[in-house]
């Protein structure tokens, strides 16, 4: 909690003042929406100074990605994301997503109420990964290919496809106010 707090007056404060880039974080998960790579270099070197004041350095090894360039992903909190042919963000599961969720159903078949636990899990799966289910078949069929695979004969489908429907959903409200919020700053 005290390293939230610090990031708000070290980080948050500074590149709010400025007005520049469109910045994101998530607890001490820092992500720049910049023009170009020489903007990127710019910007943290910026937070690098502002963080090196209080004994703080960016961790990690991301650095810089370039969406532009055909191919190119970047992985940010349990999504793989990358730019489509029309200039718009795709999200998918990130390359370790399935294989926790894969995880965590395999589990559950130790519980009293594997069914029921097995259930939850999933929706709550689809509840964090929302953005990635703009065509809900696909993520469905896979979804109950992997629940079958790890012994599980009846998972309620329908719930599980209300369940994405409800997350895409929410996730477009959320993308929505978001690029309200950048214009009107």
């Amino acid at each position: 909690m005290v390293l939230i707090l610090l990031l708000h007056y070290v980080h948050d404060l500074p590149l709010s003042a400025v007005g520049s880039p469109s910045w994101y974080r998530y607890a001490d998960n820092l992500v720049y929406l910049v023009q170009d790579v020489s903007h990127g270099q710019r910007v943290l070197s910026m937070v690098g100074d502002h963080l090196r004041k209080v004994g703080l350095s960016l961790k990690g090894t991301d650095g810089i990605v370039d969406l532009t360039d055909r191919g190119s992903t970047i992985e940010l909190l349990g999504f793989k994301i990358q730019r489509t042919s029309d200039g718009q963000l795709a999200y998918h599961p990130g390359n370790q997503a399935t294989t926790l969720l894969e995880n965590r159903l395999v589990e559950s078949l130790g519980t009293p109420y594997p069914e029921e636990a097995a259930q939850q899990i999933l929706q709550g799966w689809v509840q964090v990964y929302g953005p990635a289910y703009q065509r809900q078949e696909p993520v469905l069929r896979k979804l109950m290919n992997l629940t079958t695979h790890c012994g599980f004969r009846e998972i309620d489908v329908d719930s599980l496809n209300r369940e994405v429907q409800k997350s895409w959903k929410r996730w477009r409200r959320l993308l929505r106010k978001s690029r309200y919020r950048r214009r009107s700053q």
